[in-house]
């Protein structure tokens, strides 16, 4: 179920003015679930196994997703001042995934869990302020 996850990082700044800096990155990280994985509670069908049906049951827990890959794309401005900085960020990530909500009925021949596809965004704004002392 679980696999190893890379991530992979690039980014760039370019100096306008030795006292302005323009900045832009992306950043993937993969995922770490097999495609298609899901958490399955009852993997032997004992639940249901005693009731003489040739029904397959599949469980899941209903706090599961399965995330896919997230990329980040940020891109930024940075001041420079005699003692002091000040960098403004901007990031949007994105990730898609399948949420297994509830048990699932299938028929013996065709044992798969069916899962609700989301995308998750979310769009970030950083300040950062500092000092040299």
């Amino acid at each position: 179920m679980l696999k190893g996850v890379s991530t992979f990082k690039i980014g760039a700044e370019y100096k306008v003015t030795p006292k302005l800096s323009l900045r832009a990155g992306y950043n993937y990280v993969s995922p770490m679930f097999y495609e298609n994985s899901y958490r399955n509670l009852d993997p032997d069908n004992s639940r249901y196994a005693a009731s003489g049906s040739d029904a397959i049951y599949t469980l899941t827990s209903t706090d599961f997703s399965n995330l896919y890959g997230i990329n980040r794309y940020t891109c930024g401005i940075g001041f420079r001042f005699t003692k002091a900085y000040l960098d403004f960020a901007y990031q949007l990530s994105s990730q898609k995934g399948e949420f297994y909500a509830f048990d699932d009925y299938q028929p013996q021949a065709s044992r798969k869990l069916m899962p609700t596809s989301f995308t998750n965004k979310r769009n970030q704004v950083l300040l950062t302020l500092g000092y040299k002392f």
